[in-house]
């Protein structure tokens, strides 16, 4: 059974318009999203500052000084979601949490297709190391968070990055194949069709995608941070 939250926000999603339809336009949808984000309320941060990661536009919520660190990786479908649409989202994930936050605007699809995400997340991963310092934040606790495609994202830098003391993954797309009866027996919702859809502008042939980080758990993922 449901959560009202769930039943709430399912009732909210049917109200958008669907990838499926017919001229939906993406450039529209962000335009959207990002005043929506712009828009909304935003709670005080001490300190919060875009910052250049070796070319990759992040930006950093810092609740104090001396903070641990949680590298957020937006969701979005990999096609969507940017430093405004999440703002006000991770401004309440550094107050709530205590950690500083930095998040990472990566590229997205289908303009820019699997793995350029996940390489501008490495990017951002070996630059952050050694800038820890300067950004007032302690590297030395680094834990990685992502929703949906941004799980997904936060789960192949754990993958390819042992520097996570842990890993959150909200709903992460870890299934490019649609294989769980769900995905097809679910109509409310984000459907099976529509993250068909979203997995065809990540990766041409995402069914077939054999590789462990499009298809992680169908891999050994011995190794991981607590996760």
């Amino acid at each position: 059974m449901l959560h009202p939250q769930a039943i709430r926000a399912e009732a909210l999603w049917a109200t958008e318009p669907s990838v499926l339809d017919e001229g939906f336009d993406i450039d529209r949808v962000r335009l959207d999203a990002r005043a929506d984000g712009l828009g909304a309320t935003k709670q005080p941060v001490d300190v919060v500052a875009d910052v250049d990661a070796n070319g990759v536009p992040c930006r950093l919520y810092r609740p104090a000084e001396g903070t641990p660190l949680l590298v957020h990786l937006h969701g979005g479908g990999f096609v969507f979601g940017d430093l405004e649409t999440h703002d006000a989202h991770c401004r309440r994930l550094a107050q709530t949490s205590g950690w500083a936050v930095l998040a990472v605007d990566y590229r997205r699809a289908p303009e820019f297709p699997y793995p350029a995400a996940s390489d501008d997340v490495d990017t951002v991963v070996d630059w952050l190391r050694p800038a820890g310092p300067t950004l007032g934040v302690d590297t030395r606790r680094l834990a990685v968070v992502g929703d949906s495609a941004g799980g997904q994202l936060a789960l192949v830098a754990a993958m390819r990055r042992p520097v996570f003391s842990s890993a959150a993954l909200v709903y992460p797309c870890v299934d490019p194949s649609g294989s769980h009866p769900s995905y097809r027996t679910e109509t409310g919702g984000l459907t099976g069709a529509e993250m068909d859809w979203y997995w065809h502008r990540y990766v041409a042939e995402p069914a077939s995608a054999g590789s462990a980080e499009l298809f992680p758990i169908g891999t050994d993922l011995a190794g991981l941070p607590p996760t």
